[in-house]
Parts: C-alpha cells; sequence; structure tokens
C-alpha cells in the first residue's frame, strides 16, 4: 500500500510537526516529498527528509497538484530505478539545486530518457526519447538533464504551460527541448547547451517564453520556429536577456510560416550584420531583408516571417 497517499492527513500531521520548516503552510493538503538516488528506499522510504524515497518515479505515483519532489545530489537513471519518460503531473514542482542549475559538485543530474508518442499535432504520432514530459502548471526546476542517442530530448512541452527554470539541459541526442501544439511554458534561466540538434525547436501554434536563457553550442540552431509557432524570446514590456551564441547554424531560425518572432533584448554573436559591439540588434527585419550569412547568428528562411527587434 502507498503509505503516503494511504495516511496523506496523518503524514501531513507528521510532517508538520517533524519539519515545520519544509511544509507549505499555506496549503494544509500539500507535501513536500523528499528522493535521494543513493541513501532513498522506494519500499521503506516516507519520502521525508529522514527517510527519503529512491527515485522520482515513485514520488510521482504520491504527489498530485500542489505537491513538491525535492531531489538530492546524484545521477538519477535507470540504473537508480527511473522509467522514463518521467511524466510530470499536472501541478506539481520538482526542485533540484537551482543555485547551480542542477551542475553542482555533486551534480543533480537526471540521464537517459524512453519513448514518448507526441499527441497531437503536426507532429501527431511521431516519437521522441525523453527524459521529462511536463504537465499543465508542473515546475521543474535546478536539475541538469541529458538523454543521449538520435532522439534524445531532455524537456518536451506537449499541449501544456509548464515552467522550466535554473536547469541544465546539455548533451541531448537530437534537441534539448521541444514544445508542441498549443503550449505556452515559460522557459526561464536556463542552459541550453551542446545539443546534438537544435537547442530548443517549437511547432505548431506554441508559444513559449524564453527568458534570460544561455543558449550555445548547439549543433544546429539555438532556437527553431516552425509550422505556426510563435516564440517570445523578448517584448516591448520585457526583453528577452538571453543568449544565443556559438550555435552551429544560427541563434533564431523563423522557419514558420509566417510567424512575426519577437525577440527583443538579446545578446547574439557579434557581427557586421548591423549588431552593435555587444551583439545586439536594434532594427526589426522585415521577411527576407537579411539573409543567414556566416557570422550572423540568426535566420529568417521563410519569405512570410520576420523577426521583430
Amino acid at each position: 500500500m502507498n503509505w503516503l497517499r494511504a495516511t496523506r492527513p496523518v503524514a501531513l500531521a507528521l510532517l508538520a510537526l517533524a519539519i515545520p520548516a519544509c511544509h507549505n503552510d499555506h496549503d494544509t493538503f500539500s507535501l513536500n516529498i523528499y528522493v535521494d538516488p543513493v541513501f532513498g528506499d522506494d519500499f521503506h522510504g516516507h519520502g521525508t527528509p529522514s527517510f527519503p524515497l529512491r527515485t522520482i518515479t515513485r514520488a510521482l505515483h504520491f504527489a498530485i497538484a500542489g505537491d513538491a519532489i525535492f531531489l538530492a545530489p546524484g545521477t538519477y537513471s535507470t540504473a537508480s530505478g527511473e522509467i522514463f519518460p518521467i511524466r510530470v503531473r499536472p501541478g506539481v514542482l520538482i526542485e533540484g539545486d537551482p543555485a547551480t542549475k542542477g551542475a553542482g559538485a555533486p551534480a543533480t543530474f537526471v540521464s537517459g530518457g524512453g519513448l514518448y508518442m507526441i499527441s497531437g499535432g503536426t507532429q501527431g504520432g511521431t516519437t521522441v526519447t525523453a527524459a521529462f514530459v511536463l504537465g499543465n502548471g508542473s515546475q521543474l526546476a535546478g536539475v541538469k538533464v541529458t538523454v543521449s542517442g538520435s532522439g534524445g530530448v531532455g524537456v518536451v512541452f506537449d499541449g501544456s504551460s509548464a515552467t522550466l527554470s535554473q536547469c541544465s539541459i546539455t548533451g541531448c541526442g537530437a534537441s534539448g527541448i521541444r514544445v508542441y501544439q498549443g503550449a505556452a511554458p515559460t522557459i526561464v534561466t536556463n542552459d541550453i547547451t551542446a545539443n546534438a540538434g537544435s537547442g530548443v525547436d517549437v511547432f505548431d501554434a506554441a508559444a513559449p517564453i524564453l527568458r534570460q536563457n544561455t543558449i550555445t553550442s548547439n549543433a544546429l540552431d539555438g532556437v527553431t520556429a516552425n509550422d505556426t509557432s510563435a516564440p517570445n524570446l523578448g517584448d516591448a514590456s520585457t526583453g528577452g536577456s538571453n543568449t544565443l551564441q556559438a550555435n552551429t547554424g544560427v541563434g533564431l531560425n523563423n522557419a514558420s510560416t509566417a510567424s512575426t518572432i519577437q525577440a527583443l533584448g538579446n545578446t547574439w554573436i557579434v557581427s557586421t550584420q548591423g549588431s552593435d559591439a555587444s551583439g545586439n540588434y536594434a532594427a526589426a527585419l522585415t521577411p527576407g531583408a537579411v539573409p543567414a550569412v556566416a557570422g550572423n547568428n540568426f535566420a529568417i528562411t521563410n519569405a512570410a516571417a520576420a523577426i521583430q527587434f
């Protein structure tokens, strides 16, 4: 029997008495669940700091909206008992070490992925090998994520508006992040680097908000917008403050059919194509105005599309 679920009212009372500083006092029905891949135990652990569970997978059996899962440093993989992809339930927070974006010493490291079929849209029915699939309103913070292999994707938003913050998404065999259907997640203060495809791929009518991310050294583009997607990399109300540099392709590839991509207040590669000394662009680029050329870390790949700086 699931101890946390079967004894949830008792567990709440015990947690409130034993570790009041860690209990969510604003919501008496929420639980903090602790996981440790080295010292935890999925069979005898209670999900408390003294008796943590071993896997995120097990913790998600108990977690419901409003609950938080806290990860100790260590490697979370199939070897430690994880079952991929890790599907984060709506409204659940998973938090590792935000201060180091999961890349501390030791790291809070999720390594591995499992097959996930995209549920709809232009990519419906295709599969990726994903580490995390985030549910609506869920949050993932402070975790380093790597999914090797040709289809590897660190984090998938399949129509969900979740939050990804202060994570390191690196070394994935395909994209670091993929956003599908009508998803409008918030992607903020992440390091999205050294992935074998683009850092962020956006499909369908998805409209992710990207702020304060470092998107560098990816083997294709930093951000690629497909279909009618419209990622927001910064607008008149809030500048993006993203850094998009050293990607093998381009920093922002507007491959959408018609969308004007908002991309104000970012740092791009320094070039002779109109940027200032810091790699910033001031003017809007109308469709077809500036082609993708060497040293120019953005692109307009469709005559109907534009980038607004």
